[in-house]
């Protein structure tokens, strides 16, 4: 698999993140988890991702259909982006803090739909395959 960019920024400046999320790819039981733990989140602060909690939605059901082995018409590096995707929404740390007034959660905000963005083909396929399996 050839290496890219953001896979040589997460192992040079995050290695626990990259070792966190090949454990992830391997133990489906770990993704659940997080899944569970980004509809929670999503599902009790609704009004406050609704730009986008329909993509975070979806990210989680490819992840679980991934996993359980259902959907597999996708590039590992989407898998890992959902993944990053999900580990930052449920994560508390944050680039600025929730407490601080006004900026506290736009950060959280305008970081997931900047990376969310790199699934939305990955998304529409996912929607029509969809369609034609469940």
């Amino acid at each position: 698999m050839k290496t890219s960019v953001l896979d040589i920024f997460i192992a040079r400046f995050y290695p626990q993140t990259k070792d966190k999320i090949n454990d992830l790819i391997a133990d489906s039981i770990l993704l659940k988890k997080l899944t569970d733990a980004a509809y929670t989140k999503l599902e009790s602060s609704i009004q406050y991702y609704a730009d986008i909690s329909e993509q975070i939605k979806y990210v989680i059901l490819i992840l679980n259909d991934w996993a359980n082995k259902n959907y597999t018409d996708i590039n590992e590096k989407k898998i890992i982006l959902g993944i990053l995707v999900l580990l930052y929404f449920v994560s508390p740390i944050d680039l600025i803090p929730d407490f601080i007034p006004f900026l506290g959660k736009k950060d959280d905000l305008f970081l997931l739909k900047k990376v969310s963005k790199g699934l939305d083909e990955e998304i529409l396929k996912y929607k029509e395959w969809r369609k034609t399996n469940k």
